[in-house]
C-alpha cells in the first residue's frame, strides 16, 4: 500500500488491524511517523520517489517568460494569494506568461481574479497539467504554494531539469522543508511571496545557482534506480514478513537514499 499525502493517514489506518498483514510505503518518513506503531498489523517502508537526474548545467534565461502555478486548490486562499503576486509582477516582468491547471482555476476562481487584474491574455489554463510535463519543464519557475503534506513527482522532475521551484514549507515533503533546493516562503503573504517571486524572476544567477543545488540533491536522493531498488526492497520485506515475526518498521530517512 502506497502512502503519499497526509490527509490519506486516517484511510490508510482504517486498513490496519485487519487479518491481512499489509507493508505500508512512503516517499518520506514523516508520513510513517503520523501513523502509530501497529506491532503485527503492519511494517512501513520509507521508499522515496526517484526520476531520471539530468547531467547538464543549468543555463537560466536572462529574461523570464513563463510561471507555472501547480496545486490542488484545496487550499484555496493559499492559490488564489500566490497567483495575485505573481499576477502583480507583470509590470516588472512584462513578457511573463501564467499556466495553471484548469481545475486548480475552476476551484479557485482565478479565472475571474485574472480579469480583475488585467492579466487574461497572459493566462493559459491547461488540462491536468501534471500530465504535460513537456510544458512545465519548459517554463522558469514553479509555483507550489499549497502546504498539504502531499509528495508531487512534478516537483522532482523541475528540480531534476532546471526549473526553479518556489514553495510553502511543508515539514511533511523533505525538500520542501530544508530550504536549500527550493526557494521557501516562510510566512504566506501577498508581499512575502512577490518578493520571493521577484527576487529568482530578476536574477539568473540566483536561479541558476538555486537549481544547480536542486539538481545534486536529486542526483544524491532521488534518482529512478534508488525508487526501483527501494520498492523491490519493499516487496522483498512483504514476503520474508509472512515467514517470520515482524520488526518494527525502518523510518530512517536515509533508508534508500543512494
Amino acid at each position: 500500500l502506497e502512502f503519499w499525502r497526509s490527509g490519506l493517514s486516517r484511510r490508510v489506518r482504517s486498513l490496519l488491524g485487519g487479518q491481512q498483514r499489509l507493508t505500508i510505503c512512503a516517499p518520506d518518513a514523516a508520513l510513517l511517523d503520523e501513523l502509530p506503531s501497529r506491532g503485527q498489523a503492519a511494517d512501513g517502508r520509507v521508499t522515496p520517489w526517484g526520476v531520471y537526474a539530468r547531467r547538464e548545467p543549468v543555463e537560466a534565461a536572462n529574461a523570464p517568460t513563463s510561471i507555472v502555478l501547480c496545486a490542488s486548490g484545496i487550499d484555496r486562499p493559499a492559490v488564489t494569494m500566490a497567483f495575485q503576486a505573481a499576477a502583480e509582477l507583470i509590470k516588472e516582468f512584462p513578457t511573463l506568461r501564467y499556466f495553471v491547471d484548469a481545475r486548480t482555476a475552476r476551484r479557485t476562481d482565478l479565472w475571474s481574479r485574472a480579469t480583475g487584474l488585467g492579466v487574461v491574455d497572459r493566462l493559459s489554463l491547461v488540462d491536468t497539467i501534471e500530465s504535460h510535463r513537456d510544458l512545465v519543464l519548459k517554463c522558469d519557475l514553479l509555483m507550489l504554494p499549497e502546504a498539504l503534506g502531499e509528495h508531487r513527482s512534478i516537483t522532482l522532475d523541475a528540480m531534476a531539469q532546471g526549473v526553479s521551484v518556489v514553495a510553502r514549507r511543508d515539514p511533511m515533503v523533505r525538500y520542501l522543508n530544508s530550504g536549500d533546493e527550493v526557494r521557501l516562503v516562510e510566512q504566506p503573504s501577498l508581499e512575502e511571496w512577490k518578493r520571493c517571486l521577484s527576487s529568482l524572476l530578476s536574477s539568473p544567477v540566483k536561479r541558476a545557482t538555486l537549481c544547480k543545488v536542486a539538481q545534486s540533491y536529486i542526483a544524491r536522493h532521488h534518482r529512478a534506480s534508488a525508487h526501483v531498488a527501494a520498492v523491490l526492497g519493499a516487496y522483498e520485506a512483504a514476503v520474508h514478513a509472512r515467514r517470520q515475526p515482524a520488526s518494527l518498521y525502518d523510518t530512517r530517512r536515509d533508508a534508500y537514499e543512494c
